[in-house]
């Protein structure tokens, strides 16, 4: 078609050519008709010339006009053709413009994933952050408490220290008064064994007297006998001499054996009631200092001094009803084994001592390597427990400065995002003040078309050449224009993109400010990590702390049966001693008759006594 267009502009030239020669040669031939007329020469001939002329100018003014109309439908076409060119064009361009945008919108898709992710990810961290800032808090409100207990509790002391020389005192006098009151049922005790002691000496001295005027008897009688029958006698008093010395030898052992006081028996008369007298003379103290005091409520003081003797009687009273529930726990304990002793004095008596005091003194080493190797256990643990504590504590400092340098690192990723959330909106006023400026430069350009529209169509009715460089002129303006007004729509996309992003900044960064609101002053979440960290650390060590506990017990009472078993053992010697002297009493000993002497236990003793009887039998 441009072709076309090319070639029948080309002959419309050439007919315009061939149009202005003919119209010259007509001016010719007019001017040559004109002097021909004038001269009056050749008339029929220019008639006719003039009417050849005329046929052939009007030839060429049909095929003008035929032309003519048909330069005006091919420029018609050519519009058409044009129009639908720049309409091809403008999509071409749409095209373009739009697979760029589609890959600039998949490039933007991707940073988009891109900061999607990354937003999830400052998400959990700051989600992360929000669990420590509450943790960090509750902590910081577990120390504000504890420095208001400790404040309360040093105002209370710098109360109470007024009175601390007083309640000093008030010890040491209790101490002292204990103190006495320990040495004088000590001293009691003391001189009850003493009396018990010199009890028994006086039976063993009026028995000696006895068995010494019985002995001087003998004497007398065989010193008469000598006297009456001479010197036969002499040997047999002699030998009964000697067997009577070897009975005081015995009886003298017996008596060392009776008069020796144990040890023992001592301890269980200290031991038995010493605690319970201590105890009731401090609570008689105390209940009278409790008296005088509410009597004397005048002064300052006396309802803190009252509260404290309150606080001192309710201990001394937990302390009396505990050593109560101990002293029935001994004696039942000692009932069970004053049991054990009469089965053990059965055996003696069965002749089974041997073996008893060798199971007793296996049963007391044993008790004594339980309690080494209790002593040692209850050490390792103290130490292990030192060492349990101070690695808990160590990695609860390395856990705290670990969220103090994460709460650090989030504020100051916190600090870039506001700094790029402003960076953007200097971009966006930036962009702004372009999309002005290209509106401002859109109303020049559609001022300079109206002007150049104005030209056109003053220049339309002129020349036609003119008319076409006007039109390329204003097909370029156009194509400028759409070009421009393209790169309005990208940057006004561009602009709606950035206020979508700045909305979602805006939106993600309240949702932030929210959640660290929240996390400052909403109640304190269930902490997971860091609270089943230390309910574990607590358990361990509560459970550290209550073997330790029961490892102690554990020693205590061990101590405290070895101690029994020593008692048991000496009261049982001294109990089977005393009960076969008793015995022995018992047997020489009968009412309305004269105390025979105890027999002899040893072998030579009786070979002593046996000789003295058969001597008398002799006498007799």
């Amino acid at each position: 078609l441009i072709e076309e267009h090319g070639e029948l502009r080309a002959k419309y030239d050439e007919a315009l050519a061939e149009r202005e020669d003919l119209r010259s040669k007509i001016r010719d031939l007019e001017r040559t008709v004109a002097s021909a007329h004038e001269s009056g020469k050749h008339d029929y001939v220019l008639r006719a010339e003039i009417d050849q002329l005329r046929f052939d100018l009007d030839r060429c003014e049909t095929k003008l006009n035929e032309s003519e109309m048909q330069i005006e439908s091919q420029n018609a076409t050519i519009m058409d053709l044009n129009r639908k060119l720049e309409d091809a064009n403008r999509k071409a361009d749409l095209a373009a413009k739009l697979k760029d945008q589609l890959q600039e919108y998949r490039h933007t898709a991707e940073k988009l994933q891109k900061a999607e992710t990354a937003r999830d990810k400052y998400k959990k961290r700051l989600e992360e952050t929000a669990d420590y800032r509450r943790q960090i808090k509750t902590l910081e409100e577990q120390n504000f408490i504890l420095a208001e207990k400790n404040q309360e509790m040093g105002d209370e002391y710098r109360k109470v220290s007024a009175y601390k020389p007083m309640i000093e005192s008030y010890k040491e006098q209790l101490q002292q008064l204990q103190t006495k009151s320990n040495q004088l049922a000590l001293e009691k005790n003391r001189l009850e064994f003493d009396l018990r002691g010199y009890q028994e000496k006086l039976t063993l001295f009026e028995l000696e007297k006895q068995n010494d005027a019985e002995q001087i008897a003998v004497l007398n009688d065989r010193l008469r006998e000598l006297e009456l029958g001479g010197g036969q006698m002499i040997t047999d008093a002699a030998g009964s001499g000697g067997a009577g010395g070897a009975g005081d030898d015995d009886d003298d052992d017996m008596n060392a054996g009776l008069v020796s006081p144990t040890e023992g028996e001592r301890m269980d008369n200290v031991f038995s009631g010493r605690n319970q007298f201590e105890l009731r003379n401090k609570i008689v103290a105390l209940e009278h200092e409790i008296h005088q005091l509410r009597h004397n409520k005048d002064d300052g003081g006396a309802s803190q001094r009252i509260v404290l003797l309150e606080s001192l009687l309710d201990d001394a009273n937990k302390m009396k009803a505990k050593l109560e529930e101990d002293y029935l726990a001994a004696h039942q304990k000692n009932m069970t084994l004053e049991n054990e002793i009469a089965r053990l004095k059965n055996a003696v008596a069965t002749g089974l001592d041997h073996d008893v005091s060798l199971q007793l003194r296996s049963r007391l080493n044993q008790s004594e390597e339980q309690l080494a190797a209790a002593k040692r256990r209850l050490a390792e643990l103290e130490v292990e427990l030192s060492e349990n504590k101070k690695e808990l504590l160590g990695d609860l400092e390395k856990a705290h400065i670990t969220l103090k340098e994460r709460c650090s690192e989030l504020e100051a990723e916190s600090q870039r995002q506001l700094e790029r959330i402003t960076q953007l909106l200097e971009e966006k006023d930036q962009l702004q003040g372009q999309v002005v400026q290209h509106k401002d430069q859109l109303l020049e350009k559609e001022q300079n078309n109206n002007t150049l529209k104005q030209t056109l169509t003053l220049l339309e009715s002129k020349e036609q050449a003119g008319a076409d460089e006007l039109r390329q002129q204003l097909m370029l303006e156009t194509q400028r224009n759409v070009k421009q007004q393209d790169q309005i729509a990208q940057q006004q996309d561009q602009i709606h993109q950035l206020q979508v992003k700045m909305q979602k900044a805006k939106e993600f960064i309240r949702q932030q400010d929210r959640m660290f609101k929240e996390s400052r002053t909403g109640p304190a979440a269930p902490q997971e990590s860091f609270e089943e960290a230390i309910t574990s650390m607590r358990s361990e060590v509560k459970k550290r702390d209550e073997e330790i506990v029961r490892l102690k017990n554990q020693v205590q009472e061990m101590s405290r049966r070895f101690h029994r078993e020593q008692q048991l053992m000496s009261s049982a010697w001294y109990e089977l001693g005393r009960s076969t002297q008793s015995a022995l009493y018992n047997k020489s000993y009968r009412p309305g008759a004269t105390p025979q002497p105890p027999q002899p236990l040893a072998w030579l003793g009786q070979q002593r006594s046996s000789a003295n009887m058969h001597a008398r039998g002799r006498k007799w």
